[in-house]
């Protein structure tokens, strides 16, 4: 098994001189569509990435992603806040092998997810505040699709992420990527 691994790992590291035509080394990009999720609401998100191929078939790389969500009611009794944020961010690894179908990668990332949910009600006399702050880890596949157009290109990512630890977020995230190709 540990044979495998440093064979596997000595693959992804070796550079490689066979690169194809008009294929660049690495990207930055950034990511803006949407994420659902567990129990809450579809919200808007929005990222940066990027990666370095460091052979023809495998990427490291790095991102950063995060959503928001808010609600916010009043009546003549008193009004109530309920704020979310998550911040999604970490390291990736990428497989850019699939010669029948050019421009897709599938990778997995893994990292760290900032949590935080700030609920608040008052009325004329009480006011309450309650903060939760959380930093698990996660684990996010991911299948994307990239259209290159000369040195940039035009993709799609589609991913699961999965927050370890009890109350932490999962979900999903579909985010369009323009990105430049060094």
């Amino acid at each position: 098994m540990v044979r495998w691994g440093i064979a596997l790992l000595f693959i992804a590291l070796a550079p490689s001189k066979a690169w194809g035509a008009g294929d660049g080394k690495g990207f930055v990009g950034i990511e803006g569509g949407f994420a659902a999720p567990t129990n809450t609401s579809t919200v808007f998100t929005f990222g940066v990435q990027g990666m370095y191929r460091n052979s023809p078939r495998m990427g490291l790389g790095a991102f950063l992603i995060t959503y928001a969500e808010g609600l916010r009611t009043s009546t003549n009794a008193g009004q109530a806040t309920v704020d979310s944020s998550t911040i999604l961010w970490g390291g990736e690894i990428d497989y850019f092998g699939f010669d029948s179908l050019l421009g897709f990668r599938g990778g997995l990332r893994l990292g760290f997810m900032s949590a935080n949910t700030s609920i608040s009600a008052s009325n004329s006399t009480d006011s309450v505040q309650i903060t939760d702050s959380r930093s698990p880890l996660f684990l996010m596949p991911v299948l994307a699709y990239d259209y290159k157009i000369n040195r940039f290109s035009l993709g799609a990512e589609a991913s699961y992420f999965l927050g370890f630890g009890s109350g932490s977020p999962s979900g999903f995230l579909f985010v369009i990527t323009p990105k430049f190709w060094f």
